[in-house]
């Protein structure tokens, strides 16, 4: 299992084992800068970004940014004030546009062709045209890591 493709697994275990000590101290040393961090929410979150293609969320990141570091620190009182308020509108609109999707095209479904829909049917993934990008098989019959290396 820790052969070739995935040997830098077999470590990773050590690294983890070893950064739970140095968590540890420097909170122990740092308390005040460190308050608010927790080790396991920053490896989860970051677990969160791993499948997705970075565009969906780099908007709510810099709206997250823009509204709690810029407006936080220079209006605190409208911060304080209209900060929930906001998200909740947010998180509401999220809803209230899902409904409104719902009953304007699936409700009664209608065929709606554009390059956003139809994309996942064209080239290679699609399945209309070439099926495969490298048609030739390497000598062993296969193509990933060699039989063996799995030990």
């Amino acid at each position: 299992m820790f052969g070739d493709q995935y040997s830098i697994l077999q470590w990773c275990f050590l690294i983890g084992a070893l950064l739970a000590p140095v968590c540890f101290y420097a909170r122990k040393f740092f308390p005040k800068q460190l308050k608010y961090f927790n080790p396991i929410v920053f490896v989860g979150g970051m677990l969160n970004w791993a499948p997705y293609n970075l565009t969906y969320l780099t908007t709510g990141l810099y709206a997250s940014i823009f509204f709690m570091y810029y407006i936080r620190r220079r209006y605190v009182g409208w911060w304080e004030k209209y900060n929930y308020l906001i998200s909740a509108g947010m998180a509401a609109g999220v809803a209230f546009s899902a409904v409104i999707i719902f009953f304007s095209v699936q409700y009664h479904p209608k065929s709606v062709s554009w390059w956003g829909n139809d994309v996942s049917y064209a080239g290679v993934d699609g399945g209309v045209g070439r099926q495969v990008l490298i048609s030739d098989l390497p000598e062993a019959g296969y193509f990933g890591p060699t039989k063996g290396s799995w030990n």
